[in-house]
C-alpha cells in the first residue's frame, strides 16, 4: 500500500496535479501509525519519490508549486506528531531561498499515459501566452492521445501529419505508442514550434547537435527520428501555405474554436487528403460553443468532406477542474 501510494504522488507532483486534489489526510494516517525511524525513512523515500526525483531535478514543475507541496507535506507531518526530518527541512528551507523567475511563464509537466508511455511537455499554466493558445496543453489533445492508443494498429506504419500540434502531448504518445513510419508535427507561431521542437528532443532523445534557437526557416523545420519513425516538426500557416505533404491520417485536437480560421482549416484538410485518396483525418474538439462546431460542420459538407463517424468522451484533470466534453470526428472525402 506505500509502494502504491509512492509512486502515486510521485506522478502527481511531477504532473503538478492540483494540489487541492491531493487527498493530504493518507499522508497523515500513514505516518500517524510509524514508528520514529519508520517516520525518517517514509519521508525520505516521499523527498525522493517528489521533489527529488531524477525527472523533477531536470524537468521541475515551478518552483512555487514545490515549496507549496512540500508546505503541505510539512503540515502533515506536523499533525501526525512525527518529527519532521532534516533532510525535508533543508529541502524547504533551499526552495523558499531561491528566487522565483519572472521572465517565464514555462515550466515542464510529467504525463504517465501508460506504464511504458511518460511524457515530459514544457508548457505554460496560462491559458493564452505570447499572444497564441498552443503553448498549453488542451484537453482535446488529452482525449485524441488516448483513441490513438486505443487504436494502435491503424497506425503502425502509417505516414501521420498533425495539424495545430501546439506542444506535441498527443503527437508524441503517437510516436512512442503507435509506431508511425513518419510523424510531421505542424503549427505556425515560433514560440509554439521552438517549444515543440525543445519538446521533441526531450523526449524522443534526438541527437540532433543544434540548438533549436538557430533554426529560422521553419519551412523545412527539424528533422529527427525515433526507433522506425521519421519526425519532423514545421511550419504550416493554413491561410497562405498549399499543404504539400501526403499522408495516410491527418490528426488535429483543439483546432476548432474560432469561426475566422474554419475555412482555412476545412481547406487544410481537403489538400492534405486529396493528396492521399485513401486518407482520412481524426479531429477532436472540445465543446465550448455549439455554435462553432456547428459552423465547422457546416464548413465540412460545402467542402464535400464526410463525417465518417462522431464519438463523444469525457475528459477531467482532476475533481475540482470543470469536466469537458470532447467530439471525435473522422472525415474522409
Amino acid at each position: 500500500m506505500m509502494d502504491y501510494f509512492l509512486k502515486d504522488i510521485s506522478w502527481k507532483y511531477l504532473r503538478m496535479y492540483p494540489l487541492k486534489d491531493i487527498i493530504w489526510k493518507d499522508i497523515n494516517d500513514i505516518l500517524i501509525n510509524l514508528e520514529h525511524d519508520e517516520s525518517m525513512s517514509f519521508q525520505e523515500n516521499f523527498l525522493s519519490n517528489t521533489v527529488q526525483h531524477p525527472i523533477a531535478k531536470r524537468f521541475p514543475p515551478t518552483m512555487s508549486y514545490a515549496r507549496m507541496f512540500l508546505k503541505s507535506f510539512i503540515e502533515q507531518i506536523e499533525g501526525s506528531n512525527q518529527e519532521v526530518c532534516e533532510e525535508v527541512y533543508l529541502v524547504y528551507t533551499d526552495f523558499i531561498t531561491q528566487s522565483v523567475s519572472l521572465s517565464t511563464d514555462l515550466c515542464y509537466r510529467t504525463y504517465r499515459l501508460q506504464p511504458d508511455c511518460v511524457l515530459t511537455i514544457k508548457e505554460t499554466r496560462k491559458l493564452i501566452s505570447d499572444g497564441t493558445t498552443g503553448l498549453f496543453t488542451w484537453e482535446a489533445g488529452h482525449v485524441l492521445a488516448e483513441w490513438c492508443s486505443e487504436n494502435k494498429p491503424l497506425f503502425r506504419n502509417k505516414k501521420v501529419l498533425e495539424l495545430g500540434s501546439g506542444l506535441g502531448l498527443m503527437g508524441l504518445a503517437v510516436i512512442k505508442i503507435c509506431e508511425p513510419a513518419s510523424y510531421i508535427f505542424t503549427d505556425l507561431p515560433t514560440t509554439v514550434l521552438t517549444t515543440l521542437a525543445e519538446n521533441v528532443k526531450i523526449n524522443l532523445e534526438s541527437d540532433t547537435t543544434y540548438e533549436i534557437s538557430s533554426i529560422c526557416d521553419w519551412t523545412n523545420g527539424m528533422e529527427t527520428s525515433y526507433n522506425h519513425t521519421k519526425v519532423n516538426v514545421r511550419r504550416l500557416d493554413w491561410e497562405q501555405d498549399s499543404c504539400d505533404i501526403t499522408t495516410d491520417i491527418i490528426l488535429a485536437a483543439d483546432v476548432v474554436y474560432d469561426p475566422a480560421i474554419v475555412n482555412c482549416l476545412v481547406d487544410t484538410l481537403k489538400t492534405a487528403m486529396n493528396n492521399n485518396p485513401g486518407a482520412v483525418a481524426v479531429v477532436a474538439c472540445t465543446l465550448r460553443n455549439s455554435d462553432t462546431l456547428a459552423f465547422f460542420k457546416d464548413a465540412l459538407a460545402k467542402g464535400k468532406v464526410k463525417i465518417s463517424w462522431e464519438t463523444q468522451r469525457q475528459h477531467q484533470e482532476s475533481p475540482s477542474r470543470p469536466q469537458s466534453i470532447v467530439s471525435l470526428l473522422q472525415l474522409s472525402l
